[in-house]
């Protein structure tokens, strides 16, 4: 026995020290990204990035979280998860005269936070599988070219990802240990990635159940669970939701985008192929002109109102036209696992300040690419690798398929896969330790499964690289 225990300590110190030098390693294309957006400080804020600045420094400098009107006062509002900007203006708060220096701060810690979620993922892949499979997947989520980029981007990815991840460690710590205190530290980081990010606020009503049925001991042990994981993952919500409520006079838990991007996501205009460009149409085809001629009443209506209004006037439109809404939902599907091309198209519209054609062209072929291999690998790593504690893949394959459901509803871009890419890395590192040691589950059902879920997956990535992107992937080569 004290043979076995030497060895297992000596074993986690060389897991460890493994996980310290790839950190360590990992600084470097972190810095380089850093330093590129410290040497040109021309690269401006794009799209959501204007938004998530402008709260924080109203924040900041009013005290009010909310936008700027045209008179020039601050009006609350929820459109946004408070999280993220709260993260911002605590930075904006030490330079508030020099924002170039609080956003390289900003994107400076982006990258330490990014490294924590290496360093969990580390730790969940060792207890859903096993040492090697931790190595690769933590090497995976350290230098994954879309996580690295993101980094730099003033988004919510960084954040909201580092708080899945945790989310999903802490419970499995929790299921495999039968501990309600690290039960209800995972419950906790699942509330504050509901206020960074919405498409979750939902999960602890899943949750709560889950853990009730994958909890072992008595009965009343496992509905104490089950309350535990439903009240401390809602209690960071509820004053958020208390400020929400009584600002709008309706109940609105996060934040009041999801009702309006449901109705963007499923109304007569809503693109076919690009369903998320709902949101730059103008006049007639716009959601909120389409809400104005049916119910003339709507400019009376609080925001988080007019929210309620729009889901009701999507969920309409999906009962009265269900045969469109199948064929939009399964291309939304396609498309929220599509080939990753933000940074790509970022770079070739001059985004990410002046890079030479040359690595744009790379670019075009690493992250895409990367994602394609991480994805290909997953499948086959989460069907084919023998797996510990059956419950804790269910919780996984839980929090994927909610993030996945909910934005395929709306508008499916392949930008919303970017947070679950560090929970596949783990199934990706077990494919190719299993690779290396020969220690597959080859069953007929498995091989099945892996073989018709990759071509599912690949099928789909043609489909839309022929069908919806081949104009820009000219454009790029041209």
């Amino acid at each position: 026995m004290a043979l076995s225990s030497a060895g297992q300590h000596e074993a986690a110190t060389g897991a460890w020290r493994y996980i310290v030098i790839l950190a360590t390693l990992a600084l470097l294309p972190r810095f380089v990204l850093w330093y590129w957006y410290w040497i040109h400080p021309e690269i401006g804020l794009y799209h959501d990035e204007t938004d998530y600045d402008q709260l924080a420094r109203n924040l900041v400098e009013e005290g009010v979280y909310g936008y700027e009107q045209p008179g020039g006062a601050v009006t609350p509002a929820s459109l946004r998860p408070p999280l993220y900007p709260a993260f911002l203006a605590a930075i904006y708060r030490l330079f508030p005269s020099d924002r170039f220096m609080a956003l390289s701060v900003a994107r400076l810690l982006q990258g330490l936070l990014s490294l924590a979620t290496a360093g969990i993922v580390f730790s969940l892949a060792r207890r859903l599988f096993d040492d090697s499979a931790a190595r690769v997947g933590a090497a995976i989520v350290c230098f994954y070219p879309s996580l690295l980029f993101y980094n730099q981007f003033v988004l919510t990815e960084v954040l909201f990802t580092l708080l899945l991840c945790s989310f999903v460690w802490a419970t499995v710590i929790a299921l495999q240990e039968r501990s309600l205190v690290w039960l209800a530290t995972g419950a906790f980081f699942l509330g504050l990635a509901a206020l960074t990010r919405s498409v979750v606020y939902l999960f602890p009503l899943l949750l709560a159940p889950f853990i009730a049925a994958a909890w072992t001991g008595p009965i009343r042990e496992r509905l104490l669970a089950g309350a535990l994981a439903l009240a401390v993952s809602i209690a960071p919500m509820v004053p958020w939701s208390i400020r929400n409520t009584q600002l709008h006079g309706t109940f609105l838990v996060v934040d009041c985008m999801g009702g309006r991007n449901f109705m963007m996501g499923n109304y007569e205009y809503t693109p076919l192929y690009r369903a998320w460009d709902a949101i730059s149409l103008t006049g007639e085809q716009a959601w909120y002109h389409v809400l104005r001629q049916k119910y003339p009443e709507m400019r009376g209506l609080t925001q988080g109102q007019l929210d309620k209004l729009a889901l009701r006037e999507g969920i309409r439109f999906v009962f009265d036209h269900p045969d469109l809404t199948v064929e939009r939902d399964i291309i939304k599907l396609i498309q929220f696992w599509g080939l990753e091309r933000e940074v790509v198209e970022g770079a070739r519209r001059g985004q990410l300040g002046p890079l030479p054609h040359w690595l744009i062209l790379l670019l075009a072929g690493l992250v895409p690419g990367s994602y394609a291999l991480v994805a290909v690998a997953a499948i086959w790593g989460a069907w084919l690798a023998p797996k510990k504690a059956v419950a804790c893949h269910v919780l996984v394959l839980l929090v994927v398929g909610t993030v996945c459901g909910l934005h395929t509803l709306s508008f499916g871009h392949s930008r919303y896969h970017v947070p679950l890419m560090p929970l596949l890395a783990g199934y990706a590192g077990a494919a190719y330790a299993c690779w290396r040691a020969g220690t597959w589950l080859r069953t007929p059902i498995r091989l099945t499964g892996a073989t018709l879920t990759t071509l599912a997956l690949v099928g789909a990535w043609v489909f839309e690289v022929v069908f919806v992107e081949w104009d820009k992937i000219v454009r790029l080569l041209g």
